[in-house]
């Protein structure tokens, strides 16, 4: 899929998220199971249990992170982790989320304002790319992840205690 793909795709998916949330909100019952069935959704869903992440992630987050990544895990980790940092920032002060938030359409607009994170941009895909390099680690254990995501401590600073 090219950018231009890429984006009109996108953009449906994300005014969709926009729709459902104005329409009826955000269900954390219902998850579809497609959409469960997904890269994205399984690294994303796995680390809010794993580390008991305090936080509501709607489909519609996992549809748009989908698209912009190609379902890739580890990107769409990256773009997560990117998206819980502003909402930590920018809405909390950088106190930590409160738990129970609930991911926003809005949310994802405000903290990727210039352009969707979409991988089929050289650019957007170099940008990403270092940002994993950059969260490597030494391995401790040869069956450690080098990977810092993959550790509760990468995760805590952006949640309350």
């Amino acid at each position: 899929m090219d950018v231009r793909e890429a984006t009109e795709l996108t953009s449906k998916a994300f005014i969709n998220w926009c729709a459902v949330e104005q329409s009826n909100g955000y269900d954390p019952e219902y998850q579809d199971d497609e959409i469960k069935n997904t890269l994205t959704s399984s690294a994303i869903r796995s680390k809010i249990l794993e580390f008991n992440l305090p936080v509501i992630v709607p489909d519609g987050f996992i549809v748009v992170t989908y698209l912009c990544t190609e379902n890739n895990p580890g990107q769409s980790l990256l773009i997560f982790y990117e998206l819980l940092s502003y909402i930590n920032r920018v809405q909390f002060q950088s106190q930590g989320i409160t738990p129970g938030y609930v991911i926003t359409s809005m949310d994802f607009a405000m903290c990727f304002a210039r352009s969707f994170p979409l991988m089929q941009d050289k650019d957007r895909f170099d940008e990403y790319y270092k940002k994993w390099q950059a969260q490597k680690r030494e391995r401790i254990k040869s069956w450690d992840s080098d990977n810092q995501i993959d550790y509760k401590e990468y995760w805590e600073p952006l949640f309350r205690k």
